[in-house]
């Protein structure tokens, strides 16, 4: 009976093994520090498809790539001949990086692989915020326009909104290739559609409520900060709808948000730059669970999404955040009731899950077979 005995207990604890990682893994995280030049300062970030980060520096004019698996950095100059104030950034693929440069009042682009800068300055001062790449196209987001520059002519189209002051702030392209951006000035969603050729605008139901960043999830749901009002707003780009949340207190400081991302399971990142933290806001849950950084002091401004590898820069301490967390981090493993969808944010998750049901289950199953043999 003894060999049958220590047979049954070791597959009963193989199975037990096996369990207790899952369950204790939804409390995983990890926070690993790039630190970056001494007197760098980052005024724009963006990821290309490789896992390269690259930031963008105003005074003196330098681009930066940061390769995660060297741990390296790699420094360019960027020549311009004028002031230089980068407001925003992206990467087509891993060819090309694209910076905004409201100060010299152009796009300066950047050749990866011939390792050489290109501009397009514009004949006015059209304050350029933030440019994407479609196609042999790049998006500009500017103060009274949508502009639209074919690489191949250099000739730009002009796609004008409801107001000359109404300060695009930010640009995002969603599945069927249609793109996206907030007005500061005018309180407002736009996006222009490739059905029709035209600029479509929605105004955010709180008045003034000076939306700052932008990011979409694959719900085709665009995400943005409201900066005066201090709320996460959501437009459904499907059905033209709005939802605004009141950011909360947590650990009984109040959110802040400064930047957004949205990661592969369209949760939404938050940097909290006062509070020295990031916030990871769980869209399905309604859940905010914040996440503490390299001391109060950090003060993380920019935030961006590779997936679900979440990077942040913090400008206190002068790194580059790369951070991981498991899918529930934060979050009560144990199933609760589907809260009533609501405005108003959820209550503080606890960082410390409970054991999940499996590995209570799997407790059971040895008691009950210790005691079955006992008996024999």
């Amino acid at each position: 009976m003894l060999p049958q005995r220590l047979t049954a207990l070791a597959i009963i604890s193989l199975f037990i093994m096996m369990l207790i990682p899952v369950a204790l893994a939804q409390s995983s995280l990890t926070v690993e520090e790039y630190k970056y030049p001494n007197g760098t300062t980052v005024d724009a970030m963006c990821v290309d498809s490789r896992g390269n980060v690259w930031l963008a520096q105003s005074s003196p004019a330098t681009l930066y790539r940061v390769d995660p698996s060297a741990g390296t950095f790699d420094k360019y100059v960027i020549p311009t001949s004028s002031d230089t104030l980068f407001r925003g950034m992206s990467a087509e693929g891993s060819s090309y990086i694209w910076m905004a440069d409201e100060g010299g009042q152009q796009i300066i682009g950047y050749d990866v692989g011939k390792n050489k800068f290109y501009n397009f300055t514009f004949p006015l001062d059209l304050n350029p915020t933030d440019v994407i790449a479609q196609d042999n196209y790049l998006w500009v987001a500017c103060n009274m326009e949508l502009g639209r520059i074919n690489m191949d002519t250099n000739e730009m189209k002009d796609y004008y909104v409801d107001r000359y002051d109404a300060s695009l702030a930010d640009l995002a392209m969603d599945r069927m290739g249609n793109v996206w951006f907030v007005e500061y000035s005018s309180g407002k969603v736009g996006g222009y559609s490739r059905m029709d050729d035209q600029v479509h605008i929605f105004p955010i139901p709180t008045a003034d409520s000076k939306p700052t960043c932008l990011g979409i999830d694959s719900q085709g749901r665009l995400w943005f900060l409201e900066s005066a009002s201090s709320k996460l707003g959501m437009f459904d780009t499907n059905l033209n709808t709005f939802k605004e949340i009141d950011l909360p207190q947590l650990d009984g400081a109040q959110v802040y948000a400064k930047r957004l991302a949205v990661d592969s399971d369209d949760n939404v990142w938050l940097t909290d730059t006062a509070n020295g933290r990031v916030i990871k806001y769980y869209t399905a849950k309604d859940a905010f669970v914040p996440i503490s950084l390299n001391g109060t002091k950090s003060y993380p401004t920019l935030i961006e999404a590779d997936g679900n590898t979440i990077w942040a820069v913090e400008s206190g301490a002068s790194s580059l955040a790369k951070i991981r967390a498991d899918p529930l981090y934060g979050l009560d493993a144990t199933p609760t009731p589907t809260a009533t969808p609501s405005p108003t944010p959820s209550a503080t998750p606890t960082p410390k899950p409970t054991p999940g049901f499996e590995v209570i289950a799997a407790l059971c199953a040895v008691c009950i077979v210790a005691r079955k043999f006992n008996k024999n």
